[in-house]
Parts: C-alpha cells; sequence; structure tokens
C-alpha cells in the first residue's frame, strides 16, 4: 500500500506560485544547474541528510518539501510513507552513520564513556531520534544486552572511559544547579583503595566510612554505638571507641 502522494501535489502547488509571484534568491544544486531544468519540467530528490525532506527544482529554483510528521519520503518515491513501513529504507545505517529515524527501543553504546548510550525515543511529532543516556551508578552498558549491567559483568572497549567513583558519573555532578553541595562532599571514593571496608578519603577519623569492590563504593556507612562515641579507624579498619590519645597521638 502506497503513502501520501504529495510530492506531486505540492510540486505542482510551488510551480503556479513561481509563475505568478518573483522568489527572492535562493540556494541551487547540481539538479539545478543551468541546462538540467530547462523549460517547466519539476525535478526532485530525496534529502540525503533528512528522509522526511525533497528538494525539487522548480524552474531552475530549489524547493524544499518536508513531510508530514512521523512520515518519510521512499527510495524513488513521490509518496510520504510512515516511519517503520515496508516502504520505509531509512532505518538503516549508512558509512557507520544513521541518516534517518531510527526504531524506539533501540540503543547503541557511547563510543567514548562505557557508562553512557543512546537510546532510540519517539518524538510527540511522530518522528525519533537517539537521546544519550547513562547508566545509574556503578553500572556499566553492555552492548550484547543493550542495557546497563552491573560492572563485573562487562568488558569495555578499548578507547572507553571507564568510570569508576560517583562523582565520575554526570547524574551525581551539580551541572550548575544552584545551592547544590558539591559531588565530593556528597559521595565518597574508594579510588585507589581497596576491597572492603575503609575511612571515607577526607573524613578519616570520623564515624564515616565506605565498602569498596574494585575502587568502586558498594556502600557509604557511619559507626554508630549505643551509648559511646565511635568512629572508624582508617589503619585497623573498622570502628572503634572515640579516644583522644589515639587521634591526636
Amino acid at each position: 500500500m502506497m503513502g501520501l502522494n504529495v510530492l506531486e501535489i505540492a510540486a505542482a502547488a510551488m510551480l503556479l506560485l513561481l509563475t505568478t509571484v518573483r522568489i527572492n534568491g535562493q540556494d541551487t544544486d547540481d539538479a539545478c544547474s543551468p541546462g538540467k531544468s530547462a523549460g517547466s519540467a519539476i525535478k526532485w530528490r530525496r534529502s540525503a541528510d533528512d528522509c522526511s525532506t525533497a528538494l525539487m527544482c522548480l524552474l531552475g529554483r530549489r524547493m524544499t518539501y518536508t513531510c508530514p510528521d512521523g512520515m518519510v519520503i521512499g527510495a524513488g518515491l513521490t509518496d510520504c510513507v510512515p516511519i517503520g513501513s515496508e516502504l520505509d529504507d531509512c532505518s538503516t545505517v549508512d558509512n557507520g552513520k544513521r541518516t534517518s529515524p531510527c526504531k524506539p527501543g533501540t540503543t547503541e553504546p557511547d563510543v567514548s564513556n562505557c557508562a553512557k548510550y543512546s537510546e532510540c525515543v519517539q518524538l510527540p511529532s511522530g518522528n525519533a531520534t537517539m537521546e544519550t543516556r547513562e547508566c545509574p551508578y556503578p553500572l556499566l552498558f553492555d552492548k550484547k544486552s543493550g542495557k546497563c549491567e552491573p560492572f563485573k559483568d562487562i568488558v569495555c572497549t578499548i578507547g572507553q572511559t571507564v568510570p569508576k567513583s560517583p562523582c565520575d558519573y554526570e547524574a551525581n555532578q551539580c551541572s550548575g544547579a544552584s545551592h547544590c553541595v558539591p559531588c565530593s562532599v556528597r559521595h565518597a571514593s574508594c579510588s585507589g583503595l581497596p576491597d572492603g571496608l575503609n575511612a571515607w578519603a577526607g573524613r578519616e577519623w570520623s564515624p564515616y566510612y565506605v565498602t569498596c569492590d574494585e575502587e568502586r563504593v558498594t556502600l557509604q556507612m557511619e559507626c554508630k554505638g549505643d551509648k559511646i562515641t565511635s568512629v572508624f579507624h582508617p589503619v585497623k579498619r573498622e570502628c572503634v571507641e572515640f579516644d583522644n590519645k589515639i587521634i591526636i597521638g
């Protein structure tokens, strides 16, 4: 079943406009070069950058027409067809670059960051576009499953950044927000620390400590005592009773 045949209608309307109104300078391309558009012949081709747009040559001038939302131009057709239909040949990748609407729900790994990926989302207009996403800390993106998975199960691609600390993830950054407590204050780091219990860097000899696993923070905890004040001993790596003699020496 063919789609909406609007290109010929649009071309006829534009031709009528050009014969009654003088249109000031418009860009031309090869299809509208002298000698290629003699007479009133109407020539058109689908845009190489946008499958929903047609470039038309009318009386030597280039005009553009865009399909209604949710539709693209089928290859070799003068029809606008629904995105994702059998006549939509725009769901391919040419030379590694997506040149057309994507299929909603599909994902692609980010080439530079192992915790990021792109997801195809449906727009209110009916079109679709790829948007950058980030896995929740400390998950990484798995290109095989197309989902965020535990970091122990992921082998990142050579050249990708592998974030480890909470502050390596954009979601934990303030990003210019007012009255935002800096990430380094809100979140601990296990960078360079062994697995297991460790003192919270920058808060040594306080009740606060962390559990580390392969330099990832798995828990942020606090020493608590029923009747005594407890602090985390950075050498013994355990909660101990607060004692000025130990801390000050």
